[in-house]
Parts: C-alpha cells; sequence; structure tokens
C-alpha cells in the first residue's frame, strides 16, 4: 500500500513536535474546543513555565508514535484524543497536579450561549431585579421563574432551577441569564490528560482538588493512630503518647485504691463511734463525737467515744 505523501513542511512539524516532547518533563494534552482566540493568546502569557503549541491532530498522533520507544506509554495520549477534541499540546516541567491547578485558577466566567451544554445546574437565585415590570414577565414566567412586583421592580420569588448540568441552553434561557448578568460558563484551558515520567493522568484525576487529597490523608493517619494506640502498638508516633496514657490509668487506679481504703475506714469509725453517739446526747455533741472519731487516725490507739465526748464538754475525769 503506497504511503500517503506527507509534504516537508509537515514533515518539519513533526520533528519539532517530537524535540519539545523529549525536552520537557510533562506533556498534556488540551481540548480547544469553544475557546475563543484571544483568550487564548492571553493564556499563552499567563503560563509563562509552559509552552503551548497549537497543531494538527494528525501531526501530534504521528509525533506520538515515533518517540513511544524513548518515552514509554506516550502514545496511549492518542487514544484520549476522540473524534471531538480539538487539540494542542501543552509542555511543562512542572508537576501534572500542579499545571492543572494553575489552569483551574486561570478559568473566567463568561455568559452562556445558546447551544452550549450546561457545565453544572445553573439556577436563578429569589431576589430583586433591576427590572420594571414589563414584557420581561412573560420571559420568567415561560421559563417557570415565579415573579411579584415589589417597590416598582421586578422581584423572583424563590430560587429556580432553569436547566439542569449536561442539558443544552436554548435561546430564552440564554437571553435571561444575559439579562441578569448570570456567567454560568467558564473559560479556561480544557487540560484532558497528561504524559508524566511514564504516567497518564487524566481529567477525572487532575480536577480533584489537592485540598481533597490533603484532607483524606489526614483523616487516613488520624484513624491509623487511633488504631495504634488502641492496640497498644509502639512507634516513634505513639510512644510518648501511650507513656502518658498509662500514667493516668496508674495515677487513676491509685486513686481509686486510696478512696476504698478511705471508704473502708470511715465505715470503721462509724462502728467504733456508733454505740456512744446512740446514747442521749445532744445533736451537737453528736456531732462533734463523729468529727473527733473521723480525724482519729487508725494508727494510732483510739481513745473511746465517751472520752472525746467528755473531753468536748470540759467535763475530764
Amino acid at each position: 500500500m503506497k504511503k500517503a505523501y506527507v509534504s516537508d513542511k509537515k514533515k518539519e512539524e513533526v520533528n519539532q513536535l517530537k524535540d519539545l516532547m523529549k525536552k520537557y518533563k510533562v506533556v498534556g494534552i488540551i481540548d480547544l474546543t469553544g475557546m475563543p482566540s484571544p483568550q487564548l493568546q492571553r493564556m499563552r502569557k499567563r503560563l509563562k513555565d509552559s509552552l503551548i503549541k497549537v497543531t494538527k491532530k494528525r501531526l501530534i498522533n504521528i509525533a506520538l508514535n515515533d518517540i513511544k520507544e524513548s518515552k514509554k506509554n506516550i502514545d496511549e495520549l492518542k487514544e484520549i484524543m476522540s473524534n471531538n477534541v480539538m487539540p494542542c499540546l501543552i509542555l511543562t516541567n512542572e508537576d501534572s497536579f500542579k499545571l492543572a491547578k494553575v489552569l483551574r485558577k486561570a478559568r473566567t466566567n463568561v455568559a452562556a450561549k445558546a447551544g452550549q451544554i450546561a457545565p453544572n445546574d445553573i439556577m436563578i437565585k429569589a431576589g430583586l431585579t433591576a427590572f420594571a415590570p414589563g414584557p420581561i414577565i412573560g420571559e420568567f414566567g415561560a421559563l417557570g421563574i415565579k415573579t411579584a412586583v415589589e417597590n416598582g421592580k421586578i422581584a423572583i420569588k424563590q430560587d429556580t432551577l432553569i436547566v439542569k448540568e449536561g442539558e443544552i441552553i436554548n435561546n430564552k434561557i440564554a437571553d435571561v441569564l444575559m439579562k441578569l448578568k448570570i456567567e454560568p460558563m467558564q473559560i479556561g484551558l480544557n487540560l484532558i490528560a497528561t504524559y508524566d515520567n511514564g504516567v497518564i493522568f487524566k481529567k477525572n484525576v487532575l480536577d480533584v482538588d489537592d485540598k481533597w487529597y490533603v484532607d483524606t490523608i489526614k483523616l487516613i493517619a488520624n484513624d491509623g493512630f487511633k488504631l495504634a494506640i488502641q492496640t497498644n502498638y509502639l512507634c516513634k508516633e505513639t510512644i510518648e503518647f501511650l507513656i502518658s496514657k498509662a500514667e493516668r490509668e496508674a495515677k487513676a487506679v491509685e486513686s481509686n485504691k486510696k478512696k476504698t481504703l478511705e471508704d473502708k475506714k470511715m465505715e470503721a469509725i462509724e462502728a467504733l463511734g456508733e454505740s456512744d453517739i446512740k446514747k442521749e446526747r445532744s445533736e451537737e455533741e453528736r456531732e462533734e463525737l463523729l468529727k473527733r472519731l473521723r480525724e482519729t487516725p487508725l494508727e494510732e490507739k483510739k481513745p473511746s467515744a465517751q472520752e472525746i465526748l467528755n473531753d468536748v464538754s470540759g467535763d475530764k475525769k
């Protein structure tokens, strides 16, 4: 089968693409579908550490196929460039996830156009608008937006979902969104995959916020620490906590033991003084007797309850 003719210009372009892919650590594929040229030029200026190379999909595929020996698995990027993708290359020595984060931050909101697909649920929030009563009330009503007139202005009575994620935005919806200055669409470089040191990262991985990763790792580490403490697993992360825990538990046991001894002592004191306390005494004398009995250590020879009572009353024998 005769090979298709490739012009010298295209061969030169392919060679340039191969050289660039070998030079940079990360090779990314961007989908330029719906990306206005002025925004693309602004993004190029902002991405000082990255190179954006716009070229034909066929030439990218040829270059990817030619360097697959020197960059393992890089030709897998061809499968990601489906028919509905308008690809270009982004090349950088930055980490793939750092690149994705920079591109996310660079996105800007713009008005929706008829025929575009809603990137998420689009809501019309309740509140007072800047419009005086007129034909626009009918436009709102056609979309199921409930309104009323307040202080000479149209007020939207409740939050209203006018288009769901994935649905096509029609002319009426686009017109109302523009009048309300709602910009639900985002313009930015749509990074669909990167090749990074032999690994292909797709959009669903690159789009995950790094904060989620950090929070998840913290949660896993915390759960692991709790498990180690519960099982008394000794390591440099748990040793200090386990020693403190053992010290607290030992003190608690000692405290409970002392409390038990004190309780028994009080029972003994009550028993020793019971016969004298039951005798006919004034309330004040009985309380003083109990007080003296309780304050007398068991280790010492205990005087009789009567001697204590006589001492309190001043009637010494």
